[in-house]
């Protein structure tokens, strides 16, 4: 696969004028804010993500190792794992690590917003496509769901709070004579501090806006991201043939001097080593088709892939996994299988061990 940098120059599936008026509607936008991000989230991501590259990537590396070890842990004997309650908590930590920095991406109470939040706008989403299109605008303001949703939004809001006025600081001590600096991928508020130097400044309304962007690119990160990875577990879980081919292939990777060190001394996959991951990447864009809302969602790499990658990666390289008892019987594809990736709850499961290495 070659350099895939330049699809970063262009602005994410996710926050493209089509999608955000798709997501809009879909997830009730006008309670829970999603779908209402402008044109500054756009203008972010064109100028930093992509020039910020490597450094992103050596971070989603770096912060894979300590979500999985978080998270999954290291079984010596197989263990039923609640694939997408867990891979929700880890895309949490990669995206918060990239755009809002430690020690608040960490943050249990912050992790536990941006996770209901999803959740819970989720099921707003399920629950409003049941009511009826005519009754629906008056039905849908007094949902449970609703309620739920916009207060784990407002619990967001308050954890940033602290780091919202921080950004909203040095963007005045910017502008009354010292060297303007916008912070790099990982440090605190990064996200934050891009977007706002594209907001006007002096409007009452920024601190907010640049809150709810943040909330908004954390939720679009963990509802696609994890939905997407979980798709592609399942369908390695079911192939384990496949599983040992591009295990094989990583190890061919890392042989060629594929790894290299950061600032920190710590070895990571650069852009180059990734994209010789030829199989796992083909693998990736077959699975991408069968979960999406969006049947002409544009299958072109963007952030979310390169985290995916990069937990593939980390767990092809540390653990063996298979389909649930239930799962294996019904086959990855089946109508229960399918329903676990479109409802926060049931959960898909895998059986998942550390591997043996010889």
């Amino acid at each position: 696969m070659a350099s895939q940098r330049g699809a970063f120059d262009a602005l994410p599936d996710e926050f493209s004028s089509s999608s955000s008026k798709h997501m809009h509607k879909l997830f009730q936008g006008r309670y829970t804010r999603i779908g209402t991000q402008g044109p500054e989230v756009d203008h972010a991501f064109r100028s930093h993500v992509a020039h910020h590259l490597e450094d992103i990537l050596s971070l989603l590396q770096s912060e894979a190792r300590y979500a999985l070890d978080e998270e999954l842990g290291w079984p010596e004997q197989w263990t039923s794992v609640p694939l997408h309650r867990k891979l929700r908590r880890i895309v949490a930590l990669l995206t918060g690590r990239i755009f809002v920095g430690r020690p608040l991406s960490r943050n249990n109470e912050w992790l536990k917003a941006c996770v209901d939040f999803t959740e819970d706008s989720e099921r707003v989403k399920n629950a409003s496509l049941k009511v009826n299109r005519v009754i629906r605008p008056f039905v849908v303001p007094f949902m449970p769901e609703v309620a739920n949703a916009v207060q784990n939004l407002k619990r967001g809001e308050k954890c940033l709070e602290p780091i919202v006025a921080d950004v909203m600081a040095q963007a005045k001590r910017n502008l009354v004579g010292e060297k303007r600096t916008l912070p790099k991928p990982g440090e605190k508020g990064a996200f934050m501090s891009w977007v706002l130097d594209y907001l006007p400044f002096n409007d009452p309304t920024n601190a907010e806006r640049v809150a709810i962007d943040q909330l908004i690119v954390c939720f679009t990160s963990i509802y696609n991201t994890t939905r997407l990875l979980g798709q592609v577990i399942q369908d390695l879980a079911s192939q384990p043939e496949l599983i040992q081919l591009l295990t094989e292939e990583i190890e061919e990777v890392v042989a060629d001097r594929g790894l290299e060190l950061d600032d920190g001394e710590n070895r990571y996959f650069p852009e180059a080593s990734l994209a010789k991951l030829e199989k796992l990447q083909t693998f990736i864009l077959a699975s991408q088709g069968s979960y999406s809302d969006e049947p002409n969602r544009r299958q072109s790499p963007t952030l979310a892939t390169y985290e995916v990658t990069v937990v593939l990666v980390e767990l092809l390289q540390n653990y063996e996994f298979k389909l649930g008892a239930r799962e294996a019987e019904e086959g990855p594809g089946s109508q229960t299988a399918m329903a676990a990736w479109k409802e926060p709850i049931p959960d898909g499961v895998v059986m998942l061990q550390v591997r043996r290495r010889g």
